[in-house]
Parts: structure tokens; C-alpha cells; sequence
């Protein structure tokens, strides 16, 4: 005799896979580019679209102090920063800030071993969901213009893995699509809260935001 479920469905339901979340933490980078061009209101404003207990990265050994010194001005907000120790950044700390307290990871963490070195070889993300699906790397920076799409992929992948592929597919494509002109763009649509699509934009830049939006609005919560 068949027993009933607690959603009241008669039997019992296994899914096909176990649903594993990847425990990577996705970073938005904060890059020399972002440091000199957005306040830190803005950048901590895009952080949170990753999510409120926001998360960044640095490979600067340097910044750690400027935005544990600016998150003061910030105190309800949690900030979290990955940040190179030092100048080759091949070793990073985490600074915890909030209510004005910084607290600063116990352990260290190694590039490779611990962070995914997508701030030096960024076409590593064209292999986001196999990273991902192996399951063994902590932390990965995100460049702010891919961002929201690999937050959308990332939230498909658990229940999905070959809609996830998908989408990731469609991101490489669009992505690789892209002239040096039209990267700068699409960072200067993001630091100065340009909308979000145009049609002013280029087939190419176009077609990449439109993939954006299209993630972030069905998968980003």
C-alpha cells in the first residue's frame, strides 16, 4: 500500500539526480576600472543584485583597507571582500564588514585551490557549469558585465544541469560575439545605470543584454 506524502500526492517522488547546490560563492570583481570610475555606494548598490549578504573581490592587495575604511559609512549593510594579500595575488584573505566591524578569515585562501583565477583568464566562465558541477572550488569572481547572467545559470544549475548548458551556451556565444569596443560599453552601461537595453546599441551588445535580461528576470531570486 502506497503511503501519502506530505503534500498529500499518494507515493513517494525521488528525483532523477540528487539536487547538489555548488557551494562556489560568486564575487562581483571589483577591478582598477570600477575603483576609479564608481562610488562605493554604486558598487556595493550592484553587489546586492548577487544577493544582500553581498560578496566582491579584489586582486589588489591595496583595497582592502579603502572599502573596510568606506563600509563604516555603511553599517547595516554585510560586505564581504576577497582580497589578494599579496602583489601576485596568489593568496587572498576574506574581510567580513559590518556595523562598522571587520572580521578577517582565520585561513587563507589559494588561487586555483580555492579561487577560480577568472580575473586573469576570464574565458574560464565558458566552462561555468562544469566548475561548477564538480563541486570543489570555493570562490568565483565574476567580471560585472557577466554577473547577472552566471547568478541566473548558476540558480538553473541544481535542478537543470543541461538548461543550465543551455543558457551557458548562449552566454559564451553572445559573449564571444564581442569586440573590445564593446565590452567598454557594456562596463560604462553598468557603472553609470545607462538603461538597460537600446536600441541605439549595436546586434551585438544588444543581443548580449538581451540574454541578461531574459535569465535575471526568470532566475535571479
Amino acid at each position: 500500500m502506497s503511503e501519502c506524502c506530505n503534500d498529500g500526492v499518494k507515493g513517494s517522488y525521488k528525483p532523477a539526480r540528487k539536487i547538489v547546490v555548488p557551494k562556489a560563492k560568486l564575487l562581483m570583481t571589483i577591478d582598477e576600472r570600477m575603483i576609479k570610475n564608481v562610488a562605493i555606494k554604486g558598487i556595493t548598490e550592484l553587489g546586492s543584485l548577487l544577493g544582500p549578504n553581498m560578496f566582491f573581490f579584489s586582486s589588489d592587495e591595496q583595497y582592502a583597507k579603502t572599502f573596510c575604511e568606506a563600509m563604516k559609512d555603511y553599517p547595516t549593510l554585510r560586505a564581504n571582500l576577497l582580497c589578494a594579500i599579496n602583489k601576485d595575488a596568489t593568496e587572498f584573505a576574506l574581510f567580513s564588514c559590518f556595523k562598522g566591524k571587520v572580521n578577517v578569515s582565520p585561513n587563507n585562501f589559494a588561487i586555483d585551490k580555492d579561487v577560480l583565477p577568472t580575473f586573469k583568464d576570464p574565458e574560464l566562465l565558458f566552462n561555468f557549469c562544469d566548475i561548477l558541477d564538480k563541486n570543489e572550488i570555493s570562490y568565483i569572481p565574476l567580471p560585472l558585465i557577466d554577473m547577472l547572467i552566471l547568478k541566473s545559470i548558476s540558480t538553473v544549475q541544481p535542478y537543470d544541469l543541461l538548461l543550465a548548458k543551455h543558457y551557458l551556451s548562449q552566454y559564451t556565444n553572445a559573449k564571444k560575439a564581442l569586440t573590445a569596443e564593446d565590452i567598454d560599453l557594456l562596463f560604462r552601461i553598468k557603472e553609470t545605470g545607462m538603461p538597460t537595453i537600446s536600441d541605439d546599441y549595436n546586434e551585438r551588445v544588444y543581443q548580449f543584454l538581451k540574454v541578461e535580461r531574459k535569465l535575471f528576470s526568470a532566475y535571479s531570486h
